[in-house]
This record gives structure tokens, C-alpha cells and sequence, in this order.
């Protein structure tokens, strides 16, 4: 078995639902049942049921849902009752709607960054001194902060799904991670340990206080393991224990987010497998001193200053005598959709609502809506200047060609050929290219106004001479469709939706086109 997914020790009788082992085997569990995770309503879909109450005329919505399958149900759902709906950032627009909606961005981070990453969202939190100790030379730590700070992280674990800690934490603190003080959610406690180096009795084993999870190596001192699977401790086995995978098997365990409360070895692994994405500092206004007190962070390989990791949308909060400085260390996740050229779209269909709508996005002819690309297998008949009917391999073959038809050169002409002759769309894209920048003169002085109804023409002759495209392209309807190349901003959508998207925007005019003529029953006209 993989890393990725540990294997669970646990006494009693199979957990349903829980992650199989290869051959089926289900992880196993004592009588009382794990703690719900947080995630779970959040990704079931129920919250999308809308029940609007009587009297209400407006709803703002500040953020979509991230998450594909539930995005914009609810406000469907609220239109539909004849609600209006204005959602900020598309409806609602200004200086005052953007600070809103960053607003609406940290509320929903754990959400957006469990969507983005597929791990649980994770905070790194510890309290210091003021000169970056977070215990004395001898391992004391009881207390750093004051009590109003504590306070404040019981808030933290009590908006949790799991607390990590380390082995050290266990031996030297013997800490029991709770949420006393806060009514409510009591989180996951977890002990990442890869030696299973942990102390035969412990606050953490007592789990009628809240449930306990040790994480750690393969193999690692069974007898212990057997211990404390006895005493209501799950042990989750893992090939090679890291950060990355622990947090791969919370986010399997439906996890939306977690507190890391770990020394400085842990935190460093963590920060240095990108799992961490905020940061909680309490600095306490003391000095303890000492060459060997434990700071917050371990070693991170860095030797400059320059490479530094610099925290994003910092902010700075006083509680009683200490300091409090939050940050994130990754950027929250935008999940809207990225749509090239996102304002053109109406003009192109208006059947398709920008928002609210699904993006199909097309590039190499073996994906699933790959016949949408020029190079797709499709020869086209189309006529020349004179009338004669000519074939062409693919949509990519007319269109480099008519870089230089008409041009009154017999070179051009010569590239004409040459490029109607190739034998892939792949060497048609070439020659055209390669020709078109070592001889500029002889394209046709009219084609960068003339080469998207170029493109058109052929597209028209495509989907019209194949019925089971025209059936594809139709079977798209109210979707945006995005050329997806990284490197053509004109005809592509780029690599961050920067590109114009033309040959999306095409094919969409051209649906648009072909249901407007099926409506009034009349045939698709032959693109001569």
C-alpha cells in the first residue's frame, strides 16, 4: 500500500465508510463513532435547499460556491422564486464590493483552500517570546502567553476538525488539546510520531475527553500500537510519514480544517510540504534567552534573507499584555471560473450566462471534445477562387494556406501548395508559421482582417459536412467553450485565461447560429 492512504489500527468492529485497504479490508474502530467533520455538510449539497421566507425581495450572495456541483444552485433556486439576486464581484461592482468581497474570501478560506488543494486548510499556531522562543533551554513552556491569548486558541480548536501535535509535544507537555472553555465542536486530537516513541500513559489517551489519532511509521513498536488501539487510540500506519500524506488522509476523512500546534521540526516539515497555508503568532512580551530554547520554526534550508517567506494579508491584533500577528503563507484560492475574453461572450450567445454556466475546454484531439480543435481529422471540400472544389485535411491545412492565396506571386502560390501537401495538420501549422515570418511580403496584404472569417468559413464547412459534430457542437449548449492552448493568446485562452479565445468564441457564435436556423427549420446552408 501507498504512503498516501495509512492503514487504521483500531479495536472493535468495521467503521462504515471508512477508507478500504487493497482486498477490500475497511479500516477498523471501537463502538462509539468518529466525530463528524465540519466538511461534511458543507460538501453534501444540502445547505443548497433554499426556503425563502416571506417578505424577502433581495438576497446578496458574496460568494459563489467553489465547489463545481453545488455553484449556483441556491441562486438558481432563489431566482426561480422570483427573488432578485445580486451577487458580489458580478452584479455588484466598486471599491467598497471588492473589500467585501476579500472579506467573503478569508470567511470561506478553509472551504476554497480544501477545494483548491485537496487538504484540509491548516494553521500553523505557537506563542513566543519576544526573542523567538516558544520554550526555555530546559523545555518548559507553561506559560508563554497570557491567559487571554489561550483563550483564543481554545476559539481556534474549537473552529477545527484536528489539532496536530508531535511526539515531542506528548512527552514533554503532556497537553490534552481540547476546546475547554468553548461549547460546541471538540476536535480530532493527532500525534505524529514516527517511532511511536510515546509515553505509556497520557492526557491524549483518555479519549472520552475527545477522539485520539497517532499517526506513524509502518511497523513502528506494535505492542504500543495494540496499547493503545486497547484503550480507544486509533494508529494510522503510514509507509513513509510526512505532513503531505497525513493531511491527504484528513482531507479522505472529510476534514475541512486544522490546527497544527506542533515544535519546531514538525512546523518546518509542514511549511516545507506547502501543507501549511496560515500562520498564528502570539508574541508574549518576555525574554527567556538561551543558545539551545526551541523557536517556532525549524530548519528550512534557507541561508539568505531574500528567500524568506513572506506572509500575505497580514494583520495585528492586541490581546491583553501579548501580541497577536496573523498571515497566510499561500495565497487564498480564487475558484471562479476563469473565462478568456469573459465580456464578449453575450455578444457571441446570448443563451449563455457567463456566471452560471459550465466551461468546456478543448486542445488535443484525443480529449473528450477534441474534434472542436483545427488539427481533428475532418478533411474539408471547399471551393477556391476559380470555383473548383478542393480538399483539404484538416481545418489547420485551408487556414494556413490562406495566409497567401490570392497573393500575385508564383512563391506564394508555391506555399500554397506546399502546405495543402502536408502530411499532418502538425506540419501544415509549421510551414505556414515558418513562411508567414521569413516572408512577410507575400502574405496577402488583407489577412489580419480577413483571417477570423477564414477561420469561419471552414469551421461552417466542418460542422455542416459532419452531422455528429454538428451533434457534439449542440450537446454543448449554454456552456462556454475555451480553447485551452497555453501559448496562442489570440486563438486560445492562454494559461491564466489571459488569451482572446477567438476559436471558443467561433464555435460558440456558430452553435448559436445553427440552433437559430434549427428554430425556423430550415437547413444548415453548405459554407461554400
Amino acid at each position: 500500500m501507498g504512503g498516501r492512504r495509512g492503514v487504521s489500527l483500531r479495536a472493535g468492529h468495521a467503521l462504515r465508510g471508512a477508507p478500504r485497504r487493497p482486498g477490500g479490508r475497511r479500516a477498523r474502530t471501537r463502538g462509539h463513532g468518529l466525530p463528524q467533520p465540519r466538511a461534511g455538510r458543507l460538501l453534501r449539497g444540502q445547505h443548497c435547499r433554499v426556503l425563502p421566507r416571506p417578505g424577502i425581495t433581495r438576497v446578496v450572495v458574496g460568494l459563489r460556491h467553489p465547489l463545481k456541483h453545488l455553484r449556483g444552485k441556491a441562486i438558481q433556486s432563489l431566482r426561480s422564486e422570483g427573488i432578485q439576486v445580486d451577487v458580489v464581484g458580478e452584479d455588484l461592482q466598486s471599491k467598497l464590493f471588492e473589500e467585501a468581497l476579500t472579506s467573503c474570501l478569508i470567511v470561506n478560506a478553509p472551504l476554497l483552500y480544501r477545494a483548491a488543494y485537496h487538504v484540509p486548510f491548516s494553521v500553523l499556531k505557537y506563542a513566543m517570546t519576544a526573542d523567538g522562543k516558544i520554550a526555555a533551554s530546559s523545555g518548559h513552556a507553561s506559560w508563554v502567553s497570557g491567559r487571554a491569548s489561550r483563550g483564543r486558541v481554545f476559539e481556534l480548536r474549537g473552529r477545527s476538525d484536528a489539532v496536530i501535535v508531535g511526539g515531542n509535544t506528548v512527552r514533554r507537555d503532556d497537553p490534552r488539546l481540547t476546546a475547554r472553555h468553548v461549547k460546541g465542536h471538540v476536535p480530532v486530537r493527532i500525534v505524529m510520531s514516527q517511532t511511536c516513541d510515546l509515553p505509556e500513559e497520557a492526557n491524549l489517551w483518555n479519549v472520552h475527553e475527545a477522539y485520539t489519532i497517532v499517526a506513524t511509521q509502518r511497523g513502528a513498536r506494535r505492542d504500543f500500537q495494540k496499547k493503545l488501539a486497547m484503550k480507544g487510540v486509533e494508529v494510522v500506519e503510514f509507509d513513509m510519514l510526512n505532513p503531505r500524506d497525513v493531511m491527504s488522509y484528513c482531507y479522505d476523512r472529510g476534514y475541512l480544517s486544522v490546527l497544527w500546534e506542533c515544535g519546531g521540526t514538525l512546523s518546518a516539515a509542514a511549511i516545507s510540504a506547502r501543507v501549511i497555508h496560515k500562520v498564528y503568532a502570539f508574541c508574549a512580551p518576555k525574554i527567556i534567552g538561551g543558545v539551545n530554547a526551541p523557536t517556532p520554526v525549524g530548519e528550512l534550508g534557507m541561508n539568505q534573507m531574500t528567500q524568506a517567506i513572506d506572509l500575505i494579508d497580514v494583520s495585528y491584533e492586541q490581546i491583553d499584555r501579548d501580541m497577536l500577528m496573523s498571515g497566510f503563507i499561500q495565497p487564498i484560492p480564487d475558484l471562479s471560473p476563469v473565462i478568456p475574453s469573459v465580456d464578449e461572450i453575450p455578444s457571441v450567445d446570448p443563451e449563455v450566462s457567463p456566471y452560471e454556466t459550465n466551461i468546456i475546454s478543448f486542445y488535443k484531439t484525443w480529449d473528450t471534445f477534441g474534434a472542436f480543435s483545427n488539427f481533428s481529422p475532418h478533411p474539408l471540400h471547399m471551393p477556391d477562387e476559380q470555383g473548383h472544389c478542393l480538399t483539404w485535411l484538416t481545418v489547420e491545412h485551408y487556414y494556413q494556406a490562406h495566409k497567401f492565396v490570392g497573393v500575385d506571386n508564383p512563391q506564394a502560390r508555391e506555399f500554397v501548395q506546399e502546405i495543402k501537401k502536408a502530411r499532418s495538420p502538425e506540419e501544415a501549422a509549421r510551414i505556414g508559421r515558418t513562411r508567414q515570418r521569413e516572408f512577410p511580403e507575400l502574405v496577402r496584404a488583407d489577412w489580419e482582417s480577413m483571417k477570423i472569417n477564414v477561420m469561419y468559413r471552414a469551421l461552417k464547412c466542418k460542422f455542416s459536412s459532419y452531422p455528429h459534430l454538428t451533434e457534439m457542437l449542440l450537446s454543448t449548449a449554454g456552456s462556454v467553450l475555451v480553447e485551452s492552448s497555453p501559448h496562442d493568446l489570440f486563438w486560445g485562452g492562454g494559461r491564466e485565461g489571459e488569451g482572446l479565445n477567438y476559436l471558443g468564441r467561433l464555435l460558440m457564435q456558430l452553435r448559436s447560429e445553427i440552433l437559430g436556423t434549427v428554430r425556423t427549420s430550415v437547413e444548415v446552408a453548405d459554407s461554400a
